[in-house]
């Protein structure tokens, strides 16, 4: 069941009838929703629920079998989805409201996972291959970029882009010391600088709201 954590550790549930094999819920901007993916013998896909409770979860994405790692734009009007046979594949997205049909934002020959947008509308995709590259870390501008441009491009893995709400910093994991931590970078250039937030092994980083 998805469950609200405090900062003591307190566990409340979120809808406490509501229970399935969720993954990577998403908090909508300014709180009133969360988007999460659904799972079942057959398929996944992303529901939307309302904070408050005053209505029930409703079902978002209908065109593909298997949909995960909901996120949500940066101005709360469209919700964006992996599309693919597993937890990786194109990025898709549709209107938060149910309304028209979804649409491909991006496609390539290596497969996306651990996508996120920045404040300022660009998003951040990770690749997955075997090869040299592995766990690239790529940005792009809907509309503006006709490809995606590297933003963290190294022999080692980097997982798990997430930018500071002021978009300033970019958080992320990678194993360049040998074992995953997490680092944080000028977003605008992280090849310039790194610090390490983690010393003993980390993942999943998330910024507070401020």
């Amino acid at each position: 069941e998805l469950v609200w954590v405090g900062r003591d550790g307190t566990r409340t549930p979120f809808a406490a009838d509501w229970k399935g094999e969720f993954g990577v819920p998403s908090i909508a901007p300014g709180g009133r929703s969360v988007a999460v993916s659904l799972r079942d013998s057959r398929a996944s896909h992303v529901w939307l629920a309302p904070v408050s409770g005053a209505a029930p979860p409703t079902r978002l994405t209908t065109q593909h079998e298997f949909n995960v790692d909901p996120a949500w734009s940066p101005d709360g009007r469209w919700v964006s989805y992996l599309v693919g046979a597993s937890n990786a594949g194109d990025v898709w997205r549709m209107s938060a409201d149910g309304s028209g049909v979804a649409e491909r934002v991006l496609h390539g020959d290596r497969q996306f996972s651990d996508h996120q947008w920045a404040p300022g509308g660009a998003l951040l995709v990770r690749t997955t291959t075997g090869l040299r590259g592995s766990g690239d870390v790529l940005r792009l501008v809907p509309g503006v970029d006709t490809a995606p441009r590297a933003l963290l491009d190294s022999p080692r893995s980097e997982w798990t882009p997430t930018v500071s709400p002021d978009g300033r910093w970019l958080a992320y994991v990678s194993n360049v010391s040998g074992r995953s931590e997490v680092y944080i970078s000028p977003f605008d250039d992280p090849a310039s600088a790194r610090w390490a937030v983690s010393t003993t092994g980390a993942f999943a980083p998330r910024w507070s709201p401020r």
